[in-house]
């Protein structure tokens, strides 16, 4: 049973590096019109190719020199009959049809069937021998002109354009015929699509951000403000908002909860002033004081009495006791002298 090889096992030299090289299968999505008509036809957006230029599909990974054979091009890979006449029936379909209405190339039955491509050599170019490494057992095959014992390949890129590529190689070729590749191309630039062609031709619309999504959103919500506020002003509206009560600034709830905190360190230094007052009271004059009557008052009282008439009475006293003793000591000093 035939194995389908890889693209990257095929050679100008026996031996196989292990580095590939990628190789473009269209380099511009406008430059050429059978490029353009492909799009239209195998039902893609508009600017998708554009944007997809750099995308695996685009793309084929082989040997150093063969990649650059098939740049000139002198080597192209073909898809097998099947493919190309499942291409052709999708093309027949979309061709009558409006853009939004296409059946996609990649939603097809054709992504379906096992892809089995040959490589095409222009043999006006080259006559020295190919190689192939089976991808299984990595032996190597030498392929003389006119190589008519190539295996197929299968290719990872994209059918559709592999089938351009494969139309870019009979033009290139002096006396090359397909058939089938030549439907392909009359129908890309057939004048059905000649309106579509000339959409696709021009640089697609810049693609919408998230930025100008944003700014699209809220001028639309501006825009309806303004229309809401235009409106008659007379009926009231549904909901009704009430005035929040009135706060305090934070400023002045402070001071007053700093006023009460000194209130309160006041009056409970006083009472703690009172009680130790109360645990050491003031000696109370030996004078009976009246039951109820704290000894502060007596002490008051005691304070205001007539000062003079104490002080006098107690000078006399002192007085009349000292005339006493001095007579004493007159009698009793004559007798001692004696």
């Amino acid at each position: 049973m035939e194995v389908p090889h890889a693209e990257q096992c095929i050679s100008f030299f026996y031996q196989f590096g292990c580095e590939t090289e990628a190789t473009e299968l269209v380099h511009s999505a406008t430059s050429l019109f059978c490029v353009v008509g492909h799009q239209v036809l195998s039902g893609m957006e508009h600017g998708e190719l554009h944007r997809r230029l750099h995308e695996p599909f685009n793309f084929l990974n082989v040997q150093p020199a063969f990649a650059r054979a098939m740049d000139l091009p002198s080597i192209a890979f073909r898809p097998q009959d099947q493919v190309i006449k499942a291409i052709l029936q999708l093309y027949r379909y979309n061709i009558s049809r409006p853009l939004d209405e296409r059946v996609r190339l990649d939603q097809s039955p054709v992504v379906h069937i096992p892809l089995k491509c040959t490589v095409e050599v222009n043999k006006t170019w080259y006559d020295d021998p190919l190689y192939t490494m089976h991808p299984h057992a990595g032996t190597t095959t030498a392929h003389t002109y006119p190589y008519a014992g190539l295996p197929h390949f299968a290719p990872r890129a994209d059918v559709g354009l592999l089938s351009i590529t494969a139309d870019l190689f009979l033009v290139a070729g002096d006396g090359l015929e397909d058939p089938l590749v030549t439907e392909l191309n009359k129908l890309r630039e057939s004048h059905q699509v000649l309106p579509s062609v000339q959409l696709f031709d021009r640089p697609p619309p810049p693609a919408p951000t998230v930025h100008s999504q944003l700014l699209q959103g809220d001028r639309i919500t501006s825009r309806q403000k303004r229309k809401q506020t235009g409106e008659d002003s007379s009926h009231p509206t549904k909901r009704t908002h009430r005035a929040a009560p009135s706060q305090p600034p934070k400023r002045l709830s402070r001071l007053a909860t700093s006023s009460k905190a000194s209130d309160v360190a006041c009056s409970s230094k006083n009472r703690f002033q009172d009680l130790l007052n109360d645990a050491d009271p003031t000696p109370v004059s030996k004078r009976k004081r009246e039951v109820g009557t704290p000894a502060r008052d007596s002490q008051e009282k005691r304070v205001k009495l007539p000062l003079p008439l104490l002080s006098t009475r107690t000078v006399h006293m002192r007085s009349s006791k000292m005339k006493g003793m001095d007579k004493t000591k007159a009698i009793l000093r004559p007798t001692r002298m004696r």
